[in-house]
């Protein structure tokens, strides 16, 4: 397990974790939550945490049986599957289809209207291909809810989506051997992208937070990979 420096913010995070792992497990388990270091996280921030453990632990104890075989759907994949053929995409579908379409029930689509209302324009027009391999934007994957009031659609508000290096670089007036140089994109840089970084902490907390309960392993090698990005930014500062 990796050590995290007390005084990074990344602690706070770490804490958000382990706050909504306890809860979750004790809820499975039935017994009662531990005391914990809550750190300098807000109120607000620990009851949506408190609420986001006792929401997978409702998952979690009410599991949804699927009836298709995931050791055989997994050895029917290839390797670097690209999802751009479509009579790729439609064997595997007709091979494993999906048991019933299941609709989203809870929470309720009068939270989740209020939730994306300001984004309804911007969610109307990203449905933009009915063509199974771009499936993010497959309108067959999108369905309207029964009064209408929410708009379906698909937006990626992530700006570390768009901040994925690829290229390799390297400080080479302080390391020849060094290289690895990420650069901030323009969206990122200045007032604007600080303002962004700050809007998302509370989000990020919380998809982190649930990271550490879905897939901790992942989430470990996340927390791994930040601690080593800081240490090396402090490195080159």
């Amino acid at each position: 397990m990796v050590t995290i420096p007390i005084d990074w913010a990344l602690y706070q995070i770490y804490l958000a974790g382990e706050l909504v792992h306890e809860i979750f497990m004790a809820t499975i388990l039935h017994r009662l939550v531990r005391d914990m270091d809550l750190g300098l996280l807000d109120i607000d921030t620990c009851i949506a945490l408190e609420q986001l453990a006792n929401v997978m632990a409702t998952a979690y104890s009410n599991a949804v049986r699927l009836k298709i075989n995931m050791v055989r759907y997994n050895d029917a994949l290839d390797k670097d599957e690209s999802s751009r053929s479509e009579t790729r995409e439609e064997n595997l579908f007709n091979r494993f289809p999906p048991e019933e379409e299941r609709f989203l029930t809870t929470p309720s689509v009068k939270d989740i209207h209020g939730a994306t209302h300001s984004m309804s324009g911007l969610l109307k027009h990203s449905i933009t291909t009915s063509k199974i391999t771009q499936w993010r934007t497959n309108r067959l994957n999108f369905h309207t809810s029964p009064d209408g009031m929410v708009t379906p659609g698909c937006i990626n508000i992530s700006p570390a989506w768009f901040q994925q290096g690829r290229e390799k670089h390297g400080f080479l007036n302080y390391d020849p051997e060094d290289g690895f140089s990420p650069e901030v994109s323009v969206a990122l840089k200045g007032d604007a992208g600080r303002n962004i970084t700050t809007s998302l902490q509370r989000s990020g907390i919380i998809v982190s937070a649930a990271l550490r309960v879905m897939h901790p392993d992942l989430y470990w090698a996340g927390m791994e990979t930040q601690v080593r990005l800081g240490k090396w930014a402090a490195r080159y500062e």
